[in-house]
Formats: C-alpha cells, structure tokens, sequence
C-alpha cells in the first residue's frame, strides 16, 4: 500500500487563503456588532429625563442649561 501523496503548496495556499478569509469574516461580523452596541450605549448616555422617561432625579447634578 503506498503512502498518501502530500499535499502540494498549491493546496496549502488555498487552504490558507480560506482559513484567512473565513477569519477575516468572523472578525468584519464581530466588529459590526461591537460599533451596533457602541452607538446603542452612547445613545443611552445621551437620554435624561426631557427625551426619556428617566426620572429627573436619574439626570445626576450636572444642569440641563435652558437655550430660550
């Protein structure tokens, strides 16, 4: 019985390229998801109790400055 021939560095390179691409993939997804939480916690900063239903007194000591 003879043994399997080894792959040729042809093959190797498509293998690679594949794992590298399908890696890069994975990451473009996870950092999507990250930049969607990112904007959705920065928009919660954002809110007090004149654009939420916050409570006034979950707006903490800094003022709103009335611009009127």
């Amino acid at each position: 019985m003879a043994p399997e021939p080894l792959p040729t560095i042809e093959d190797l390179r498509a293998l690679y390229k594949e794992a590298v691409l399908a890696m890069y993939e994975r990451l473009y997804q996870k950092i999507r998801a990250l930049e969607a939480r990112v904007d959705e916690l920065e928009g919660q900063l954002k809110q007090d109790s004149h654009n939420s239903s916050k409570p006034p007194a979950g707006d903490g000591l800094n003022k709103r400055v009335n611009a009127g």
